[in-house]
């Protein structure tokens, strides 16, 4: 470690020099990293749902799709648009009223079910199938065209439309509020820090770290969007703490008059152990998404971990260059600190710790109960707001055609009968609204060459026959899942190699998947803490506090959404409870670890209130960080998954902040016996501190 940090502070223009190549390469490669943000596509290779989608593109070349609903255009006009729509590069096919009956009769004469499904008071309604995935730019370049076709009379939905909107979005707010973060990120630095120079270092040296990453993303392809639109900053905002504690020391051995090299050697020599409790910690948290069964756990947890590596790698060579090569401007542009002392805060908050810690593990045992009842939401259109364009043409096709749940069920080919039973059977349960397949409308008398060419190619493959059926409960319902079940059950009686595909199902095996997700993450990044915290401490109970006292403000923050009766992203149930461990753990290690020196010269209690005194404006200046950095993306973000995980993870860090500063001090002062005789050389009992308390 010596060798290193002698070639860290004698090699500062050559770590600079190769940082700054880094980062620029890894921008030119972030820009090649593709988008994700169909959740399906993240379901486990073996669940039904995600097969079935890859049955349908290899067997029916079925990929990305739209809705395009048209007003006040007549038939003939419909007809003229789809024509141009077929040309336009990523369409496949337009599936229409003409595909299926003539348009050269009066309306009057058509099958009154062709005109329910397709012209309706005036009104067409069109299925474009995109040669192209849903999130695929020429997907999304296409959709602009048929927009551009059909006019302001013309409402494209569906999932294509939906992606495209997203990504918009995000590609246009992320700039906008990572700005605003960086400036109020840059306020509470400025207040909190010596020098007006200090805070653009660390900027400088996370920021590094940050295109690193981003860059480094192109050896997996693709990110999903959660991850896309939130990363970025909570790694700006959890690793700005090794920048502030390396300073810290540094400024330290300067005023003891140490020339500059040496005492960043000093330093750093110093501040590693915290440093790397603090990463470790964080790292371990964000590990356990990694454990997941549903993919964007898994990409966010390895996106985040590598993260934090590549920021504790920079704080460690990055920022201890730029500070050797800047330390003239540092000490030359010197400014008044923020002085918070908690000298008053500390004596009431001991004085009724009692009562806290009694009142907060009340309140966060109903807010576990509570927690437990929170409704999630599923669907990408979800994500957007109300008066989104996408969101509007939902609106207005299902004002005229209805809400639509629809399905499509693969079978083999080949056994007639058991499949048009099969389609009885489903047809025959109480939620179906409506079946269609080969033998549903034809019967199993009819030989198979009589039937219409083009009926058969469209629902009909090699080796499977097409089903289609709706389900009358909305997409994402409690009883849509039931329904679900069920028709599985029956399917798997008839069939042992079959596949249903709709949002219905893939919601389904989505809620079944994170349901057990949530668990697992949960164990394992309180667990992993806990390993770290018995290495750091060695302490059985310390390890145990720390994690209980985290744990307490996970429950009240995840308990206000229950009472606050707005559903949430089924993601941030998952993601929330090992950011947050894994984000703010690092206060109670800060606290915990103060604490114990100062036990060497004071009873618990004047020990806690002398700790909160010394760490209470670190504690402030991390967390405000963290809430500056998360707050913005709530406020500013209109993809509601990035706002409400963002929300969650900045209101954690403000419960966190409060459980560590003003709950943490009573549990040490209440179990201090058992600490003392679960500790390794924990600091022995003064009998006149004691008296003095």
């Amino acid at each position: 470690m010596n060798n290193i940090r002698s070639f860290v502070t004698g090699h500062t223009g050559l770590i600079v020099a190769i940082f700054a190549v880094l980062s620029i390469v890894s921008g030119v490669l972030s820009l090649g990293v593709k988008v994700n943000i169909d959740n399906t596509k993240y379901l486990p290779p073996d669940t039904n749902s995600k097969q079935a989608a890859e049955k349908l593109l290899h067997e029916f070349d079925i990929n990305g799709n739209v809705s395009l609903l048209v007003k006040d255009k007549s038939i003939f006009e419909v007809s003229s648009m789809k024509e141009e729509i077929l040309k336009i590069d990523g369409v496949g096919d337009v599936i229409w009223l003409d595909d299926y009956t003539g348009i050269n009769i009066p309306e009057e004469f058509i099958d009154i079910e062709y005109i329910n499904r397709f012209y309706k008071n005036n009104t067409a309604l069109l299925s474009i199938m995109l040669t192209n995935g849903n999130d695929h730019k020429i997907s999304h370049d296409a959709i602009g065209k048929i927009q551009n076709i059909a006019g302001e009379k013309g409402f494209i939905s569906g999932p294509a439309a939906v992606s495209e909107s997203i990504v918009e979005r995000t590609g246009r707010e992320i700039p906008a509020y990572m700005t605003v973060a960086v400036i109020l990120i840059l306020i509470i630095l400025f207040s909190t820090t010596r020098s007006w120079i200090e805070p653009l270092l660390f900027l400088v040296s996370i920021g590094a770290a940050i295109l690193i990453n981003m860059g480094s993303n192109i050896f997996k392809g693709e990110i999903s969007q959660t991850t896309f639109a939130a990363a970025s900053l909570l790694q700006l905002a959890v690793s700005m703490d090794y920048s502030i504690f390396l300073l810290h020391r540094f400024h330290e051995e300067r005023e003891k008059g140490v020339e500059v090299k040496q005492a960043m050697i000093n330093s750093m020599k110093l501040s590693y152990p915290s440093i790397v409790a603090s990463a470790v910690t964080t790292i371990a948290g964000f590990t356990a998404l990694i454990f997941m069964n549903f993919g964007v756990g898994k990409d966010m947890g390895l996106v985040l971990a590598k993260g934090i590596v590549l920021s504790l790698i920079s704080v460690l060579t990055l920022l201890p260059s730029l500070v050797i090569l800047f330390h003239r401007w540092i000490e030359k542009y010197t400014h008044k600190v923020l002085k918070l002392e908690f000298k008053k805060i500390s004596k009431l908050s001991l004085r009724f710790r009692h009562i806290i810690v009694l009142a907060v593990v009340l309140i966060a045992a109903l807010f576990f109960a509570a927690q437990l009842k929170v409704d999630y939401y599923y669907g990408s259109e979800n994500m957007l707001p109300g008066d989104d364009r996408v969101i509007m043409s939902i609106n207005e096709k299902e004002g005229i055609y209805g809400a639509s749940n629809q399905n499509i069920l693969l079978v083999p080919k080949g056994d007639k009968v058991k499949e048009a039973q099969m389609l009885k059977d489903i047809e025959s349960l109480p939620f179906t609204a409506g079946i269609s397949g080969i033998y549903s409308s034809l019967g199993t008398e009819i030989p198979e060459m009589m039937i219409p060419a083009n009926l058969v190619e469209e629902i009909q493959s090699d080796n499977y026959s097409m089903i289609t059926f709706d389900i009358k409960y909305d997409r994402e319902s409690s009883r849509s899942f039931e329904a679900a079940a069920d028709i599985r059950s029956l399917v798997d009686k008839y069939y042992d190699d079959w596949y249903i595909a709709g949002e219905t199902f893939s919601y389904k095996d989505l809620k079944d998947i994170t349901d057990s997700d949530f668990l697992r993450t949960n164990i394992l990044s309180a667990l992993f803490i806990f390993l770290i915290l018995l290495v750091t401490f060695k302490s059985l109970t310390i390890p145990l506090i720390a994690v209980f006292v985290i744990e307490l403000g996970i429950w009240i923050n995840m308990g206000i959404i229950y009472f606050t009766d707005e559903p949430v992203s089924f993601l941030s149930s998952i993601i929330i409870g090992a950011i947050q461990l894994g984000a703010t753990v690092d206060y109670a290690i800060l606290y915990i670890s103060r604490y114990r020196e100062n036990l060497q010269h004071a009873g618990p209690v004047r020990a806690a209130q002398k700790t909160l005194q010394d760490t209470g404006k670190s504690i402030l200046t991390s967390g405000s960080i963290l809430v500056a950095a998360t707050f913005t993306v709530a406020i500013m973000a209109s993809i509601k998954t990035a706002s409400e995980m963002c929300l969650l993870i900045g209101r954690g860090a403000l419960i966190s902040m409060f459980c560590v500063m003003f709950v943490l001090p009573g549990f040490l002062i209440l179990a201090d016996k058992v600490i003392r005789k679960t500790s390794v050389r924990w600091p022995a009992v003064n009998k006149f501190n004691l008296r003095s308390e």
